[in-house]
């Protein structure tokens, strides 16, 4: 047995009761006159009312998929009409309670919204039909509808307690009887779902995000000023070379010695019998040193060096090159073939 609940209403300028039975409208109780009896077709749109007293239809009417009523009988009054919502009479719009919907242009008149803030209120990002907040049971009342003027998504088959069911799957009304969670509840999933979603897009379109640039050395504490030291039989680079003012500036900005290893003299290949550091070579024309520091402060020298006019700079711990004599940084003034930097990092 189910319940029957009435409530009161005024239909025009007539008083009447109500009565429900399992949440369907099944009668209206006028203040005078006889009761009137709804048939409703599984939405709960009202498509007939029957007086008792004569036994004969007073109103008769189908509904199109978007809520257009077909009047073919109308003498008592009904504004119950698509999906058993109210309809306004002077502006033909359907009271969902969420919110007011327009069956003329299939429509509802205000945007969807949730209690629980989502991207997309009550939306499926893996449908783009969901994504109107304005359409209509994403366009496709054949197949859903919306009882509430939030939910879109709940498919036009009726449980075994006359109720719609918001079932799930091609199943149909085999699939019945699943419920939905609570409305707060279903927000938060919701929001966590397309939050997800919307991460892996971003994740896919921006890509990884990249590491922080290298923080800058720290300079040298203050205390008694250091000095390259040479390297026996290396000269010194001329007073106010390139050389001698990048070897200078960068021995300033680090906290240990600089070890030079080689500037402008001469270096003979044991193949070729040559000076390799001869003009226009970087060395020959004071633009280059090689130097050793700690390995812990390779990364602090080249930095350093960037900043004091170096533009071009060779690891040779890890890749030596063909007349190294040792592991050393070679660092040059100016760019190397083709403008290359070498592993210069950006100047700070």
């Amino acid at each position: 047995m189910f319940p029957v609940v009435e409530d009161f209403s005024q239909i025009g300028s007539t008083d009447a009761n109500f009565n429900h039975i399992n949440r369907r409208r099944v009668a209206m109780l006028p203040a005078s006159g006889a009761p009137l009896y709804y048939v409703e077709d599984m939405l709960g749109s009202s498509w007939m009312i029957f007086n008792s007293a004569t036994g004969q239809p007073c109103y008769d009417a189908d509904f199109g998929p978007f809520g257009e009523e077909r009047t073919y009988i109308s003498t008592c009054p009904q504004n119950y009409k698509f999906e058993g919502k109210e309809r306004d009479t002077e502006t033909g719009n359907d009271d969902f309670g969420a919110r007011n919907y327009s069956w003329r242009f299939g429509r509802w008149l205000s945007s969807d919204w949730s209690s629980v803030p989502v991207p997309v209120p009550y939306a499926n990002l893996t449908n783009p039909q969901t994504l109107n907040l304005y359409s209509m049971v994403s366009d496709d009342p054949e197949s859903f509808a919306d009882l509430d003027g939030h939910e879109n998504t709940t498919p036009a088959w009726e449980r075994s307690d006359g109720q719609v069911s918001p079932c799930t799957g091609a199943g149909g009304p085999d699939n019945c009887g699943v419920s939905t969670p609570p409305p707060d509840q279903h927000g938060r999933q919701q929001a966590a779902q397309q939050q997800s979603l919307v991460d892996k897009i971003v994740d896919k379109i921006v890509g990884p995000v990249p590491p922080p640039p290298a923080p800058a050395p720290t300079p040298a504490p203050p205390g008694p000023q250091l000095s390259p030291n040479l390297k026996d039989g290396v000269p010194a680079p001329p007073a106010g070379s390139p050389a001698a003012n990048m070897l200078q500036c960068t021995q300033g900005c680090l906290p240990v010695q600089i070890t030079v290893t080689s500037t402008n003299e001469p270096v003979i290949s044991p193949t070729t019998g040559q000076n390799v550091h001869a003009a226009p070579d970087p060395h020959g024309q004071n633009q280059a040193i090689d130097a050793t520091v700690p390995k812990s402060q390779v990364n602090n020298y080249l930095q350093c060096s960037a900043h004091c006019g170096a533009q071009n700079a060779l690891n040779e711990y890890s890749k030596p090159s063909a007349n190294a004599t040792g592991g050393h940084v070679h660092t040059q003034t100016r760019p190397g073939p083709g403008g290359s930097r070498g592993v210069l990092p950006d100047a700070w």
